[in-house]
């Protein structure tokens, strides 16, 4: 019988981390933030706290990798990507992102990390979009590459939402969702194969 004891362990000290990051940034603020704190509130030492994290700003990340997952950014659907229709997670998260004076607010205490902490994210939506593309198309259905359509994708939904919450263009959460849902699927009907765009069609008429 193999033993999950180890995995559980490994989730429980990992949990108690970032509980003990999303108490304490909420009081300090990110930039005034320690690893030792961090370490002191999780109830763990500085060495079980770099095993699970380099730094704070890796919890941050972490943070976002989950969201983004909980928040389906990427469909995880062959019909999802090729839809018209945004899901409604994506207008959620764009309701809550319409809070500007919030998120610039949480920019300006990152401090001096916050490039790092902006590539390091865009680098994590990178990753989530390109696992959803495997999942959804092998690599003989896309002339364009895989990680070149992440990348793409990724970009053009960061530099959409971005401005979107800066420059407070009049568009509702549920507009814009649609129409950063209807780039996307160009973006990936675009780099489908002529065959397999044929075979989706059949596919539908069925």
């Amino acid at each position: 019988m193999t033993d999950h004891k180890p995995n559980r362990q490994k989730m429980r000290m990992e949990k108690a981390i970032i509980d003990a990051f999303i108490e304490l940034i909420g009081e300090k603020g990110y930039e005034g933030l320690t690893v030792g704190e961090i370490s002191e509130q999780a109830n763990v030492g500085r060495t079980t706290f770099y095993r699970y994290f380099q730094n704070k700003a890796q919890i941050l990340v972490h943070l976002h990798r989950t969201r983004f997952e909980k928040m389906q950014i990427a469909p995880s659907t062959r019909t999802g990507w090729l839809s018209p229709e945004p899901p409604a997670s994506l207008v959620a998260m764009l309701q809550k992102a319409q809070h500007k004076g919030r998120f610039r607010a949480m920019l300006y205490q990152l401090g001096k990390e916050v490039m790092l902490i902006q590539y390091m994210i865009n680098e994590a939506l990178i990753i989530h979009f390109e696992s959803k593309l495997q999942h959804c198309f092998s690599e003989e259905e896309l002339h364009i590459p895989r990680p070149i359509l992440a990348r793409s994708l990724a970009g053009t939904f960061s530099a959409m939402l971005q401005w979107w919450v800066e420059d407070s263009p009049a568009y509702s959460p549920e507009e814009m969702a649609g129409h950063i849902y209807e780039l996307m699927g160009s973006m990936v009907k675009n780099a489908l194969s002529e065959g397999s765009q044929i075979a989706q069609i059949r596919e539908r008429n069925l």
